[in-house]
């Protein structure tokens, strides 16, 4: 691939120096820029650019914010491993783990226990596989860009697609949580979910201004601090005399079972923004300490609530943890106010690379910095927010929707599309050293192994969970439940 280079100026700073920057198409019609060599350890690099054109090339590449005039391009690459440690830890962690303790009585407790324990090194080596991506192809910063380099222009349209659709699908899923907590906060009052999604959209205007994922380390930290606060919410309530036990015993058959296990792989899923993560980061080198931190951390808080939780209830274990919080307390406001804080900051984490996608693609000056670039990256994610709201206060079940497109996106963009990049970057580093895959070493061999298995393994998962998600579709449908239009149940009867 043909690559053009242009020079540039580092900052006048002890040790500064003119450097290279190289420069190569993108998939999505601008120029990407491989990893920058500055040289130093400053914490923000800021580079003089000759025109416009190669500001808005910079801009579009690697996140780098830059000036109206097209002088000045200031990069993201400031992110230290422990910010992307709590950056992957607010990504993952969602609603999904207050509904750990009724998977694990599906299962039963030392099944359960076994598959959390085998969840956490599978998604760890996923996570991984992604690292030596970004080593491997410095340049990429989404799937997309990975499968056009690795496979041709028809993987990156699969990439693209998958990524982005899943995106918009989660983003609109948490709006509905949202506007579903916001009512669970104001209990007394009648507020039905049009309105709830309306205060929930205006809580989220000031966050989806932000325009790199560096910017959301103390937000990053705060969202995993207000679940934290959730769960110590419904585990006190689990551990008082007499727990709120009101979950059903469940007939339990195959899709029951595969289901459960589908919530304990897809409690660790974070995998794909995990490329924009590394872009951002100073030493994306580290980013294997980051990810070794953060699933640690996720595997302890999983591994507690399913001990308590079954400890407390067993097979009556209620299908999310919030439900054990007596109704019309002041309990259950305050979950529903940490809840509130942290969708706003899962839903800004989706939102700030769906809606830079879409920028990099169609409006690249919203990703320029100054008052004119602010007002087009405010019109940019106000247009996909009011999108996301519409669909979810308009179309019924369409929470069970999400739940369908997710079982059929989410596998690939965690299981399926990181050991395909792994795969075809070997076969690659085999073709330019001449097919001596004998020559491989024995770590190599084992993760090729393991990536062939991770690739079956998330076709099963994305073949299982998509009819497990289409009969539940099927049900809610013939039941009419999941109305768009709900109003807080306790408000009805005041």
């Amino acid at each position: 691939m043909a690559r053009s280079r242009a020079r540039h100026s580092a900052p006048a700073a002890s040790g500064a120096r003119d450097e290279l920057l190289t420069f190569r198409p993108s998939l999505v019609g601008l120029p990407s820029v491989a990893r920058l060599s500055l040289g130093g350890e400053t914490s923000t690099k800021v580079l003089l650019v000759s025109s416009a054109d190669d500001a808005r090339q910079l801009t579009a590449a690697e996140g780098f914010l830059v000036s109206a005039d097209g002088r000045c391009a200031e990069s993201s690459h400031v992110q230290p491993w422990p910010a992307t440690a709590a950056l992957i830890v607010a990504e993952v962690v969602g609603t999904g783990v207050l509904g750990l303790g009724a998977q694990i009585s599906v299962l039963g407790l030392p099944a359960g226990l076994l598959i959390l324990c085998l969840c956490y090194p599978i998604n760890l080596f996923a996570s991984l596989l992604l690292s030596h991506i970004h080593q491997a192809l410095p340049g990429v910063v989404t799937f997309g860009d990975a499968l056009g380099e690795l496979l041709g222009p028809r993987a990156a349209c699969w990439g693209y697609g998958v990524l982005y659709v899943y995106l918009f699908m989660t983003m609109t899923n948490y709006m509905i949580v949202l506007s579903d907590s916001i009512q669970m906060v104001l209990y007394w009052i009648r507020v039905c979910r049009p309105a709830a999604g309306l205060v929930g959209a205006l809580l989220l205007v000031p966050t989806n201004q932000l325009r790199s994922l560096s910017g959301l380390t103390w937000l990053s930290a705060i969202s995993f601090g207000t679940i934290l606060g959730t769960l110590g919410i419904c585990i006190w309530e689990l551990l008082g005399d007499d727990p709120n036990c009101s979950g059903e015993v469940r007939q339990a058959g195959f899709l029951q079972y595969a289901g459960a296990v589908s919530g304990f792989v897809f409690a660790f899923a974070g995998q794909q923004i995990m490329l924009e993560m590394q872009a951002e980061m100073s030493q994306p080198s580290d980013f294997p300490k980051a990810v070794y931190l953060a699933f640690s951390l996720l595997f302890v808080v999983y591994l507690i609530v399913c001990i308590l939780s079954y400890n407390a209830c067993g097979d009556g274990t209620p299908g999310e943890l919030l439900l054990v919080l007596p109704e019309g307390g002041g309990a259950k406001s305050v979950a529903g106010m940490l809840m509130v804080v942290h969708l706003i900051i899962s839903y800004t984490i989706l939102q700030q690379v769906f809606n830079r996608g879409l920028c990099i693609a169609f409006m690249p000056g919203a990703l320029e910095q100054g008052p004119r670039a602010s007002a087009k990256w405010f019109a940019v994610t106000s247009c996909s927010m009011i999108a996301c709201v519409g669909l979810a206060v308009s179309i019924p079940l369409f929470q069970d929707i999400v739940s369908f497109t997710g079982s059929l996106l989410s596998t690939q963009c965690s299981f399926i599309i990181p050991p395909v990049l792994f795969l075809a970057a070997k076969r690659r580093q085999s073709q330019s050293e001449g097919g001596q895959l004998s020559a491989a070493s024995l770590a190599d061999k084992l993760a090729v192994g393991a990536s062939v298995g991770l690739v079956v393994m998330g076709g099963c998962l994305m073949i299982v969970g998509t009819i497990s998600s289409l009969v539940v579709l099927a049900e809610n449908l013939r039941k009419g439940g999941n109305s768009p239009l709900s109003c807080h149940a306790l408000a009805n009867s005041i």
